[in-house]
Order: C-alpha cells, then sequence, then structure tokens
C-alpha cells in the first residue's frame, strides 16, 4: 500500500517542556493504527500534530493525499470542541452540508450515532457523551482518507458504544481508509486496529501489527495490561 503519512525527527517543545521527541513513523494507506499511552505521554500532540490543528517544533511530515486539502482529507474527532454559545447540531452539520463535498449519507450517519433527539439542542447543553457521538460524527462526514479517533467509546452507553465500533468496523473493511485511535478500550482496539503503537514519553516505545500481538501476548489486553504494570522494561520483551 502507498505511503500516505511520513514523519521523520518530529519533535513538539511546549515551553520548556519536550513533548514528542524524535518520532519517526510511517502510515499507509489501509493502516488501523491504535495509539496508547499513559496521559501526558503526548498522543493527543502527536495526532493534532498530523491532522494540521497543532504546530510541530522540529522534523518533517510529508502527505500524499493525491491532491486533496489536508482539511478535507483528514478527519478529526475533537473530544469536545469549542462551540459559540446557541450554536445547534443541526446549524453545524447545515454548514458542513454547504462547504463539504463527497459527504457520507448524512441521514444514515444521524441514526447510527443516535443525534436525531438533540440535534436542535445547543452544543455547549449536550452531555459529554452526546459531544462525544456529535464529533465522531462529524470526523466522518465528509468521507476523509485518513480518520483520526480519540477515545471514541469514552463516556458511551454500552449499546450504542457497539454501534458505533460495528459501523465503524464495516466502513473500514470496505474502504481504502486510514485510521489513528487514541484509546485505552482493548477490545475496542482488537475490532479497529491492524497495528498498535505505544507512546511512552513522547517517544515510540512499541509498534507492532495487532496479529503480531496476539500471538506473542495472547490478546491486546494482556499487552496493555503487561506494559503498564512496568514488565515491557527489557527491549526483548517487547519483540
Amino acid at each position: 500500500m502507498e505511503t500516505i503519512v511520513e514523519i521523520k525527527n518530529l519533535s513538539k517543545n511546549v515551553r520548556k517542556r519536550q513533548i514528542l521527541k524524535n518520532i519517526n513513523l510511517t502510515i499507509k494507506q489501509n493502516d488501523r493504527i491504535a495509539i496508547v499511552g499513559a496521559n501526558g505521554a503526548g498522543k493527543s500532540t502527536l495526532v493534532e500534530i498530523i491532522s494540521g490543528s497543532t504546530s510541530k517544533s522540529q522534523g518533517e511530515i510529508k502527505y500524499n493525499f493525491k491532491g486533496k486539502q489536508l482539511r478535507r482529507a483528514i478527519g478529526i474527532q475533537y473530544q469536545q470542541g469549542d462551540w459559540p454559545p446557541g450554536i445547534s447540531a443541526n446549524d453545524v452539520l447545515t454548514f458542513n452540508r454547504i462547504l463539504k463535498n463527497n459527504m457520507y449519507n448524512l441521514d444514515e450517519l444521524i441514526d447510527i450515532f443516535e443525534i436525531k433527539d438533540f440535534l436542535k439542542q445547543p452544543l455547549k447543553k449536550l452531555s459529554g457523551g452526546q459531544k462525544q457521538r456529535f464529533n465522531a460524527l462529524l470526523s466522518i462526514i465528509a468521507n476523509p482518507e485518513l480518520l483520526i479517533l480519540d477515545e471514541l467509546s469514552t463516556g458511551l452507553d454500552m449499546n450504542i458504544q457497539y454501534k458505533i465500533i460495528d459501523f465503524f468496523k464495516q466502513f473500514f473493511s470496505e474502504k481504502d481508509k486510514t485510521l489513528l485511535i487514541i484509546s485505552h478500550n482493548s477490545e475496542e482496539i482488537e475490532l479497529l486496529a491492524n497495528r498498535l503503537i505505544i507512546i511512552e514519553v513522547g517517544t515510540i516505545f512499541l509498534d507492532k501489527p495487532i496479529d503480531y500481538i496476539i500471538k506473542k501476548w495472547g490478546s491486546v489486553r494482556n499487552l496493555m495490561m503487561s506494559y503498564f504494570k512496568g514488565d515491557l522494561i527489557n527491549e526483548k520483551d517487547r519483540f
């Protein structure tokens, strides 16, 4: 598969703190990459830089989206979103209908993400779970080449969790799309991802195919438990 994002020696500094340190990463078409790490490890900063919403301090990023503008080629699900007072979900969807081409079937998405009941409510008054569902819908509305999801199922009821995960699983099985998902839900990772990256203190600690992880550790959950318990200190334990 073609490389769509190539990252070389990427670093990010905020004041005197180095958030990312010399990251080298190749993302190919149809990669579905889960990104795992402790709070503050640099996961969100990395995907924000890839999406173009945050600047890098050093390094190089090359994109290959065949002429598509970055903002159209990449869809990103923000965990919250800073909306002006009084703006409703329906207002935002209407705006996106006008601006964006090649949109996914919007009525189908409204049903899948179960947002019909709060379409006319101000976005600032929505619950955390409602905002999560709406932002996930927005990430896919323009049918992007690269989709970035951040804690997709966090704060959602189990029934809607599985409904949305099943939708994305089918979406990626039928289309030549690429996924970056920040997640600590091992079941979600096994269902959606084919590659797992662990970020530790701003560096890539591990980057392996999901099939390899399941073969070596039995499951993604077992690997994550070993990592967060501190059992993967030696390099030989990771390979």
